[in-house]
């Protein structure tokens, strides 16, 4: 015999013909909803005999003791680094971490999440979360869920990261002050805390007085050496090619100083670099690469902690935490050598 699926607050919006924020306040009878509105959606939740599994005495009765954690992919070496704090700080608490990977599908987020529905886990870390401000705002209201490194703009739910377009600001801010003028970016504008970053570039060129150019910001849409390599490649088939490169990843670095040293250009000598993230491959790679240091291991705790205070029943505010950043300068910008 099968498991019946269990409804979920998404269901009963799609029935119902309303957004998931309008079920939420249903649930919360929330006086703003109109009287027929309210009456169709209390109609579907009781065709499809939806529970909302709200926090509160039912909940800590019936913890796991468990919490689930979602990347967007299992072989990222940043993330690994958050993870770790975030199972230290579980670990002290009596709680067990677990892990799983979205691939930035939002629909196998929301099979995920039925984790929480259902109490097969007590609570929820998102790293990368690609659902809409809406729908995790809904969720974040009645079950413990945390956003980290990765903030969902307008979403009201606990999150904890670095400043991305301070960091952005900083590391294009040193390479202006170096003199230079003709400075690429690789990004994301598909990811927030890139776009946040691209914002921090742009504003570090136009204090400088140099108005961004589009040929010089090159969209990437995986962190990895090989689009680095690509990106690279293109920037220099430029009439004018850049004279510094700032990568939103160490990896997408990685791959800009290979093809510039297969050109017979030398990283920090002939072309700056910055990369992001400071994770291994920055300090391997020759040369090694100046990059943005994220205290990994104290997001990780930071996001358990705001985890741990909606389980234990504290109301969900939206709570920006935000760590230091460091610019760590190497190599690829030149320390120890003259430009």
């Amino acid at each position: 015999m099968g498991v019946t699926a269990v409804a979920t607050m998404k269901d009963v919006a799609k029935a119902a013909g309303v957004s998931v924020a309008t079920v939420s306040r249903v649930l919360n009878d929330d006086d703003r909803v109109a009287g027929e509105t309210r009456a169709r959606v209390q109609q579907v939740i009781e065709q499809l005999g939806y529970t909302p599994n709200t926090l509160g005495r039912n909940l800590r009765l019936a913890a796991t003791h468990r919490v689930l954690v979602l990347v967007s992919s299992l072989s990222n070496q940043f993330c690994s680094g958050v993870v770790r704090g975030m199972e230290m700080k579980a670990a002290e608490n009596g709680y067990q971490v677990m892990l799983a990977a979205t691939h930035q599908d939002p629909e196998l987020e929301r099979r995920f999440l039925q984790s929480l529905y259902n109490r097969s886990v007590d609570g929820m870390v998102l790293m990368g979360a690609r659902l809409p401000a809406e729908e995790l705002s809904a969720i974040g209201k009645n079950y413990p869920l945390v956003l980290c490194c990765e903030r969902v703009e307008g979403a009201r739910v606990p999150c904890v990261s670095i400043d991305d377009e301070l960091a952005g600001y900083d590391a294009v801010h040193m390479l202006v002050q170096k003199g230079h003028r003709r400075i690429a970016i690789l990004s994301n504008r598909e990811i927030a805390s890139a776009r946040k970053r691209t914002a921090g570039y742009e504003r570090a060129l136009r204090e400088a007085g140099v108005q961004p150019e589009t040929d010089l910001m090159v969209e990437r849409y995986e962190y990895s050496s090989a689009a680095g390599m690509e990106a690279c490649e293109k920037l220099f088939s430029l009439t004018e090619p850049p004279t510094a490169i700032f990568c939103i990843s160490d990896d997408l670095a990685a791959g800009v100083c290979r093809v510039l040293r297969e050109r017979g250009l030398t990283p920090g000598r002939d072309v700056d670099v910055v990369g992001f993230d400071n994770t291994p491959i920055s300090r391997v790679f020759v040369p090694d690469i100046t990059t943005i240091s994220q205290p990994r291991r104290e997001l990780g705790r930071q996001a358990m902690q705001q985890l741990l205070l909606r389980m234990e029943g504290a109301p969900c505010e939206r709570r920006d935490v935000y760590l230091p950043h460091q610019l760590v300068l190497r190599e690829s910008t030149g320390i120890g050598t003259e430009k």
